[in-house]
């Protein structure tokens, strides 16, 4: 089964993440994180967790809260509520080298 999952309404989505930066002999070496938190109910019958998305007026505190009021914020945001899931049966059709379905 495939699942394309977008906003209901058409408006960006912030995914929070974490970047962090080391310098070691070789040069600089960049870590990224994706957070996590439990799906969205729209979710939760494919998926257990989703990254935790942002609305545009969350993201300075995302940026400069302290560590705690960040995290409540990530599993808190209502950005993820409003997704809209639709799942389609994945076929494979011959001589196309692939998978259609949607």
């Amino acid at each position: 089964m495939r699942v394309r999952v977008s906003p209901a309404q058409p408006a960006p989505l912030y995914a929070a993440g974490l970047v962090t930066m080391e310098w070691t002999a070789r040069g600089p070496v960049q870590s990224y994180a994706v957070i996590t938190r439990p799906a969205a109910p729209a979710l939760a019958g494919t998926f257990t967790r989703m990254p935790a998305l942002l609305q545009q007026e969350e993201l300075h505190a995302w940026m400069t809260a302290p560590s705690r009021a960040a995290r409540v914020l990530a599993r808190d945001s209502r950005a993820g509520d409003d997704l809209t899931v639709t799942r389609t049966r994945v076929t494979s059709t011959p001589g196309t080298g692939g998978f259609t379905g949607y």
